[in-house]
């Protein structure tokens, strides 16, 4: 009878455990697969990733749970819900604070830096990037260090603050060679350039792009040689050269071809396509543009509005009136649907060309009115952006000053303690030098003294041998 209990307990542990593993295994998928759609099927992300956590909440898997968490938070924050966001980050943090690594913490503290800089929220950014660079320092994490320094670096280059961008970019690099992660000093090497060339300083720009192709050479990351061939493109754009521009990004386009990463196959088109729009090779634009269209399925919303747009300017610039309209008007529904103020701006300034030119004023004056309204929108986002950064620059320079402040004083504090204790020293000195002499002194007195008294002792014993004889 017991045989047979102990059969079935068996039996029975090995039925859960199999259940427990295709729930590990079913929250897993669609926590990957929410990953994987989360910039073009919200909904349906949210779907899979809400299901993920049930699961993974039923079964009381920290990690699970912390993972699902961070995911569901990426997809609001994709979506610009950033109050969402913050919610399910806040939900990761706090179980990996309580029941997972400081590793998986840092992690998590990182998203919650990224929304609040997307928020213009820049002090509290900087706070938990420099909690993630103190903590992992203590217990020697640099990969986390370098994302700490790494997401600052970003920070300050999004407020155009670009000689402070370079200078944490290179304390990045520092940590990615403490623990050999020589891919992310080559990535902070691209972005470094991208810095000079949004300076527009291009010389240091090419040279430092230059550096950069020859290490993503040695790395032998064919990837990896190709998203800095892109870099280097976009460089060559920038000053205007646009042969060398064609030349580089065909190149990164050869090799991400042989990799088939439609993803990085459809960016390329896009940009080889404005390449040739302004080396004036319109059927060739044309070309790489509709490419470029049979891979919009893995093209990011912005992109994908981008490329409409593009198609619209090489319309125009050929006349082909329609054409133009119509790719025009495709950007703006996807400008509608995902708010990219500035796209939709030039979209409307260019249908008002348009439909002015059709004579179509009535039409024209609208697509002027959602310009103008745009415009005054963008100006007002920048104003608030700029006074933004101007208190986070005034608030930086004044804790700086403060610093400064503390430290002067535990200087001067420090450099009085020094002396008072150098003056004790010297009086200390002094006074046993003062009590040697005054040793010395009674020492020499009241050695003189017994000389006196045994010469008087003598000078008495030889008086009375004296007197005796006499």
């Amino acid at each position: 009878m017991n045989k047979y209990y102990f059969v079935l307990f068996i039996l029975c542990a090995a039925q859960w455990a199999s259940a427990q593993n295709t729930t590990v295994a079913d929250i897993k998928w669609a926590n990957q697969r929410a990953n994987r759609i989360m910039f073009d099927q919200q909904d349906s992300a949210l779907l899979y990733a809400n299901r993920a956590l049930q699961l993974a909440t039923q079964i009381d898997s920290p990690k699970l749970v912390y993972d699902v968490e961070r995911t569901i938070g990426g997809i609001y924050e994709a979506y610009k819900d950033f109050p969402n966001a913050k919610i399910h980050y806040k939900n990761a943090i706090d179980i990996a604070h309580a029941r997972l690594s400081k590793h998986l913490l840092f992690i998590v503290y990182t998203d919650w830096a990224i929304v609040h800089k997307k928020l213009g929220q820049y002090d509290i950014a900087r706070e938990y990037h420099q909690r993630t660079i103190d903590e992992a320092e203590k217990i020697g994490d640099w990969e986390m260090v370098e994302e700490g320094y790494h997401g600052l670096g970003t920070m300050h280059s999004m407020m155009s603050n670009f000689d402070k961008s370079i200078e944490v970019y290179y304390k990045s690099i520092k940590a990615a060679e403490k623990w050999g992660n020589t891919e992310g000093v080559v990535i902070t090497e691209q972005n470094i350039s991208n810095i000079y060339m949004k300076a527009k300083n291009y010389d240091m720009a090419l040279k430092n792009i230059e550096k950069t192709y020859k290490m993503a050479l040695k790395l032998g990351d064919s990837m990896r040689i190709a998203a800095v061939l892109k870099i280097y493109g976009n460089i060559n754009m920038a000053m205007g050269d646009f042969t060398a521009a064609l030349e580089h990004h065909s190149e990164a386009k050869n090799i991400i071809e042989k990799k088939s990463n439609k993803a990085k196959l459809a960016e390329s088109y896009l940009a080889l396509g404005e390449i040739q729009m302004n080396l004036k090779n319109y059927p060739q634009a044309q070309a790489h543009f509709d490419t470029c269209k049979t891979f919009t399925t893995f093209l990011h919303n912005y992109a994908h509005a981008d490329l409409y747009q593009k198609q619209g300017k090489l319309y125009q610039v050929q006349n082909q009136h329609e054409r133009a309209i119509a790719a025009f008007v495709q950007s703006l529904k996807l400008t509608d649907s995902f708010g990219f103020k500035e796209i939709a701006r030039d979209n409307h300034l260019a249908l008002t060309t348009l439909f002015t030119a059709k004579k179509d004023f009535s039409t024209a004056i609208q697509h002027a009115t959602a310009a103008n309204q745009l415009s005054a929108e963008l100006f007002e986002e920048k104003n608030q952006k700029n006074m933004t950064e101007a208190q986070f620059k005034f608030d930086s320079e004044k804790r700086n000053l403060q610093i400064e402040a503390q430290k002067k004083e535990l200087s001067q504090a420090t450099l009085f303690r020094w002396l008072l204790l150098g003056g004790l020293a010297i009086l200390s000195v002094l006074l046993v030098f003062t009590w040697r002499q005054m040793k010395e002194k009674q020492k020499a007195k009241e050695r003189t003294e017994f000389i006196i008294r045994e010469l008087h002792h003598r000078v008495k014993n030889n008086m009375q041998t004296v007197a005796s004889m006499m």
